[in-house]
C-alpha cells in the first residue's frame, strides 16, 4: 500500500529497493557499497527534504539511505509505487513498548522520549521523533547510541508565537538530553531555538534549500 502524500521525515518500507532506488542527479552514478548492504539489512528509506520528480511516468519521492555510521547518508529518489509501508514520524512514539526495555535503559534518548511526549502533551502539539531515535523506532536498527541528540519534528501549520516556543524550548531543554526540534509550518522547517530566540529573520529549510525569511508561515513577505 503506497501512501497518497508522503512528507519530510517519513519512513518508507520498499518492495525490492535495489530495483526501485535511483541515484540523485547531482550524486554519484552509481551508490556506494554499504547502500546495498543497508538496504538488504533494513529495506527502509526517509523522505528528505527536496522536489518530487515526475519521470517516466513515474513520481519519484526524493530519500535519504541511512548507512550504520554518521558518514553514511546517500541521497536517492523512489517511485511512489515501489512504497510498501510508511511510518510517519507522529506514529512512532508508541513504538518504544517493542523495542528492548534494556537497550532503552542504556540510551538516554530512548529513555527520553516518554518525558518529551510529557513536555509536548501540555503544549498541544502533533509531533514525532525523526534522525537516529526516529529511524530506530521505525525499523527496529540499533542506530541511536548514548551521545545521541534527540532529534523531533513538530508540526505547526498555524503560527506559534515567539513567546510560546520560548516556554516550549526552556521546557524541552530540562530534559536530560539534548533536543533538537524542528517547527514543521507546511511552508519548510525552522529550528524552534532559532526562532524562539530570533526577532528578525530565521533561517526556513524548505524543499528548494534554505532561506532567510521573516514570517517561516509566510515565507514570501520579506524573503531574501
Amino acid at each position: 500500500m503506497t501512501h497518497p502524500q508522503s512528507r519530510v521525515h517519513d519512513l518508507l518500507e520498499l518492495r525490492d529497493p535495489h530495483a526501485a532506488l535511483r541515484v540523485a542527479p547531482a550524486g554519484p552514478d552509481v551508490p556506494p557499497d554499504w547502500v546495498s548492504q543497508a538496504l538488504s539489512t533494513f529495506p527502509w528509506v526517509v523522505v528528505r527534504r527536496a522536489p518530487t520528480v515526475r519521470a517516466a511516468g513515474q513520481t519519484w519521492l526524493p530519500v535519504g539511505v541511512r548507512g550504520a555510521t554518521r558518514a553514511q547518508r546517500f541521497a536517492a529518489y523512489v517511485p511512489r509505487t515501489a512504497v510498501v509501508r510508511v511510518r510517519t514520524p507522529e506514529s512512532l512514539p508508541d513504538r518504544l513498548a517493542g523495542l528492548d526495555q534494556g537497550r532503552v535503559l542504556d540510551i538516554p534518548v530512548l529513555s527520553a522520549l516518554p518525558a518529551a511526549a510529557a513536555v509536548l502533551r501540555r503544549f498541544a502539539l502533533t509531533w514525532g521523533p525523526v534522525g537516529a531515535v526516529g529511524y530506530e523506532l521505525a525499523t527496529g536498527a540499533p542506530t541511536a547510541h548514548r551521545a545521541s541528540d534527540l532529534d523531533l519534528a513538530l508540526r505547526v501549520p498555524k503560527p506559534v508565537a515567539r513567546e510560546r516556543a520560548r516556554e516550549l524550548a526552556d521546557a524541552l531543554a530540562a530534559l536530560p538530553v539534548h533536543v533538537d526540534a524542528l517547527l514543521e509550518t507546511g511552508r519548510g522547517a525552522v529550528a524552534l531555538t532559532e526562532y524562539a530566540e530570533s526577532r528578525g529573520r530565521v533561517m526556513l529549510r524548505g524543499v528548494t534549500g534554505p532561506r532567510l525569511v521573516i514570517d517561516p508561515w509566510q515565507p514570501e513577505a520579506g524573503a531574501s
